[in-house]
């Protein structure tokens, strides 16, 4: 999962609002050469209650979440990693590498943050 690091504006149904924003892969779907992941934009309002601002599926071929896998291993010692720890440890780097190169309600690559 990543967040802004500042509050960013975006569209809801009843007006401009801002927030900061938390960004998650609910769930991924591998396929024989690309990989389908539901991407969920949300917030956390005053409650502690998630409201989701925005939701899409988006596709990555198989060459793209290897050339992820093996930037991150070295970047982040994965070698001590369960294949689950490892495996999310790679989804969150991806995903924040992702929004940095194509930044999301009107931010810039240093606005976002694993957490």
């Amino acid at each position: 999962m990543i967040r802004s690091k500042i509050e960013l504006v975006y569209d809801a149904r009843n007006g401009i609002k801002k927030g900061i924003i938390y960004i998650k892969v609910e769930s991924y779907n591998t396929l024989k050469d690309i990989v389908t992941f539901n991407v969920i934009d949300y917030l956390i309002d005053e409650n502690g209650v998630e409201q989701t601002i925005n939701q899409k599926e988006v596709t990555y071929p198989n060459s793209t979440i290897d050339a992820i896998s093996s930037y991150v291993s070295q970047i982040v010692d994965v070698s001590q990693m369960t294949k689950t720890e490892k495996d999310n440890t790679e989804l969150t780097h991806g995903l924040l590498i992702e929004t940095q190169q194509n930044p999301l309600y009107n931010s810039v690559a240093n606005d976002w943050e694993l957490i």
